[in-house]
């Protein structure tokens, strides 16, 4: 899409250079090209920092492994990480006291 959106930039700016060049309603279409561009690639970037945002481990998140915790997982709870050695009956992971805590 940039590359899309800074095609159509320099067709506008050579339309305001060379005026004689646009022929008909090609300067306006153009221009209106790339509002409509900026506009989609603004509401992109607004998107993309919205999943980002969603993508941040919450610290108030709990894992419920119903029957087993498997030995060889990494477990991830807010920002702390605890690798599981050894199988372990399941329950619910969380963070307490800035701990993980399987319960």
């Amino acid at each position: 899409m940039l590359e899309e959106q800074n095609k159509v930039k320099q067709l506008v700016d050579f339309f305001a250079k060379h005026p004689e060049k646009a022929v008909g309603d090609l300067r306006e279409k153009a221009r209106a090209t790339l509002f409509k561009l900026s506009r989609d690639l603004f509401e992109l970037e607004a998107r993309l920092a919205e999943l980002g945002q969603q993508m941040q481990p919450a610290a108030d998140a709990v894992i419920d492994a119903a029957r087993r915790i498997h030995g060889g997982v990494t477990l991830q709870v807010g920002s702390r990480v605890l690798k599981v050695m050894e199988d372990k009956p399941g329950g619910q992971i969380r963070l307490v006291d800035d701990r993980i805590v399987v319960g």
